[in-house]
C-alpha cells in the first residue's frame, strides 16, 4: 500500500524538524512496512477494510463538512452538540488508529493519523472558555457545560494523551508535544477533578462541581462523582427511582478517563503532577469505579448460532423500567402506542437501549488495557467480560438473519418503543436503533468471538446491497445511519483488539 500524499509530508516534516527517520525507530522494534503483506499484522492494518477507513477519513476531512470544521462551525456558536457528535464520528478512528500503532510498533502511517486526530481535538479546544468561578471548559449558549458531552470528550483526549506518550520520546512530533502540554491541566483540574472532586484529588482553593442528580429525575441532591459511585453501587441514590442507581455514560467515561490519567502518571507523573495523596486517591477512585461496573453486569445464559450455551452479560436488567424513555419498551405495534396499550402490557425489566450501549466498547477496552495499574486483586474487565457482552450483542440483540439483519432495541434482546413522550408523539420504533450498531465498534472484540466477524460481514453485505428486498429493509431499519461518518466508524472496526 502506497502511503497518501498528506501522509508522505506529514512523515518527511518529522525528518526536516530534526527527527531522523532511522532514528525514529530505535526505540521500536523494526516497524511494520506496509509491503509486508505476509504477516497478520500488515493483513489486518493495511488490508481492504482499514483502507477503506483510511479513504472515507480523508475523504470526510477535505470536505466542508470535516470533524475540525464541525468544531469551528458549532462550538463558535455555543452548540457543545458538536462535542456529542464528534465523540460519535472520532471514537471508532481513534480505537482504530491506536490498534494499529501498537500492532505496527509505530508505524509513520498511523502516527500520521494521530496527527490527524490531534488536529481535530485541537480545533475544539481553542473554544474553551473560563466560567465564573475559574474553571476551563466548554459552555454552551447559557454559559454551562453539560458533562454528559464534555466527559466523553475529556476521556478521548486522555486517551489521545496515553496514546502520545506510549511512543518513545524520539517518536513525538512537536504537534503531539503541543497537545499533550495544552490539554493536560484542561483534562485533570479542570474537568477531572472539577466532576469526581472528593479529598485529595481537590487542590488547595479549587471549587468542584457536584452533580444533581435531580437533573436526571432524581431526588434533589449535589454529590461529587466520587460519592455517586460509591451509593450507585450500593443503590442508595434514590431508592424510589431505581434507574438512578443504573450506570450512564459519563460514569464509565469518567472512570475510564481515571484509568487513562493513572496510566500516564505511572510512568511520566511529571505530564499531570499528581502528589502522592493524589495517586492514592485516583487509584481508589478508579477501583471503585471498575467494582461498580462490575457489580451493575449480571451475567445470564444464552444459546449461540449453533445452539450452545454461552454467557452473556446484562447492564442493570430491570433498573430502567420505571423510566420515562423505557415506558413503552415491550410495545411493539408500528404505530405510536396509546397509553391503554402500554398500561394493559406493562414496562418489562429490560436492560439498557441500544444507544446506552454504544458507550460499552471505548469505555471497557480502556479499563481492559490500563488495569495493571490499579494493583486490584478482581481482574476486570478481562477477556471474558469482552465475549460475554459480545455474546449479549450478538445472540439475544441480533436477529441471527445474516441476509436482513436489524437488532432489538434494548440490549436484552427486548424490543419496543424507546423515548416516547406522551404530550408530544415521538419516539423510536421497534428495531429502529438497529443503526446505532454500525459505529458502536464492537467489531474490534471479535478476538473474543469470531461470530463478531460474521456479523459485520452481513451488515457490510446489507450495506452494498441493491437487491431491491435488502435495500428496502436497509432504508427501513438503517435510515440516517450510513452516513461517511458512521461507515468510518464501522471499518475502523473491523481491525480486532490485540
Amino acid at each position: 500500500m502506497v502511503l497518501g500524499n498528506r501522509r508522505l509530508l506529514t512523515i518527511w516534516a518529522l525528518a526536516a524538524a530534526g527527527v531522523g527517520l532511522v532514528f525514529l525507530f530505535q526505540n521500536f522494534e523494526k516497524p511494520m512496512g506496509a509491503g509486508d503483506e505476509s504477516s497478520e499484522v500488515a493483513q489486518v492494518c493495511f488490508g481492504d477494510k482499514a483502507k477503506k477507513a483510511q479513504e472515507l477519513w480523508d475523504k470526510i476531512e477535505k470536505s466542508k463538512f470535516g470533524l475540525s470544521n464541525l468544531s469551528h462551525q458549532q462550538l463558535f456558536n455555543g452548540n457543545t452538540e458538536a462535542l456529542g457528535e464528534l465523540k460519535r464520528s472520532l471514537m471508532p478512528y481513534l480505537l482504530f488508529v491506536a490498534n494499529c500503532l501498537h500492532r505496527t510498533k509505530g508505524h509513520p502511517e498511523f502516527r500520521a493519523s494521530m496527527e490527524d486526530i490531534i488536529r481535530v481535538l485541537e480545533s475544539a479546544r481553542t473554544y474553551l472558555k473560563t466560567s465564573q468561578d475559574g474553571f476551563i471548559e466548554w459552555e454552551n449558549a447559557k454559559g454551562d457545560e453539560d458533562p454528559e458531552l464534555s466527559v466523553p470528550m475529556i476521556f478521548m483526549v486522555s486517551r489521545m494523551i496515553r496514546l502520545v506518550h506510549a511512543l518513545p520520546v524520539g517518536l513525538r512530533s512537536d504537534a503531539m508535544q503541543k497537545f499533550v502540554k495544552s490539554y493536560s491541566n484542561v483534562v485533570w483540574q479542570h474537568h477531572f477533578v472539577k466532576w469526581v472532586g472528593a479529598g485529595p484529588l481537590k487542590a488547595e482553593g479549587v471549587a468542584d462541581r457536584p452533580f444533581n442528580v435531580g437533573d436526571w429525575g432524581c431526588e434533589d441532591g449535589e454529590y461529587p462523582h466520587a460519592e455517586i459511585v460509591l451509593q450507585k453501587t450500593n443503590r442508595e441514590l434514590d431508592e424510589k427511582r431505581p434507574y438512578c442507581n443504573a450506570l450512564r455514560p459519563f460514569d464509565l467515561y469518567l472512570i475510564s478517563s481515571g484509568g487513562e490519567i493513572l496510566a500516564v502518571h505511572e510512568s511520566e507523573p511529571e505530564i499531570f503532577g499528581l502528589n502522592a495523596s493524589q495517586e492514592k486517591a485516583l487509584r481508589n477512585y478508579v477501583n471503585s469505579g471498575v467494582e461498580l461496573i462490575r457489580k451493575h453486569l449480571q451475567p445470564i445464559v444464552l444459546k449461540s448460532f449453533i445452539g450452545d450455551q454461552v454467557v452473556g452479560l446484562l447492564p442493570d436488567p430491570g433498573l430502567w423500567k420505571e423510566h420515562p424513555d423505557f415506558r413503552y419498551a415491550g410495545v411493539i405495534e408500528k404505530e405510536f402506542p396509546s397509553r391503554a396499550i402500554a398500561s394493559s402490557q406493562g414496562p418489562v425489566s429490560v436492560s439498557i437501549s441500544l444507544i446506552q450501549a454504544h458507550d460499552i466498547v471505548p469505555t471497557l477496552t480502556s479499563l481492559y488495557q490500563t488495569k495493571k495499574n490499579l494493583e486490584s486483586r478482581v481482574d476486570f474487565p478481562n477477556k471474558e467480560t469482552m465475549a460475554a457482552l459480545s455474546n449479549q450483542l450478538l445472540y439475544a440483540a441480533f436477529n441471527k438473519n445474516t441476509k436482513l439483519p436489524k437488532f432489538s432495541n434494548f440490549f436484552d434482546g427486548s424490543d419496543g418503543w424507546y423515548q416516547k413522550q406522551d404530550r408530544k408523539p415521538a419516539g423510536i420504533g421497534p428495531s429502529l436503533l438497529s443503526g446505532t450498531v454500525i459505529n458502536s465498534g464492537w467489531g474490534i472484540w471479535s478476538h473474543s468471538n469470531a461470530d463478531m466477524n460474521l456479523l459485520y460481514e452481513s451488515l457490510e453485505t446489507m450495506i452494498n446491497a441493491k437487491d431491491p428486498k435488502v435495500v428496502s429493509h436497509r432504508n427501513q431499519f438503517y435510515k440516517g445511519a450510513l452516513d461517511e461518518r458512521a461507515l468510518l466508524g464501522f471499518y475502523s472496526s473491523f481491525i480486532p483488539l490485540q
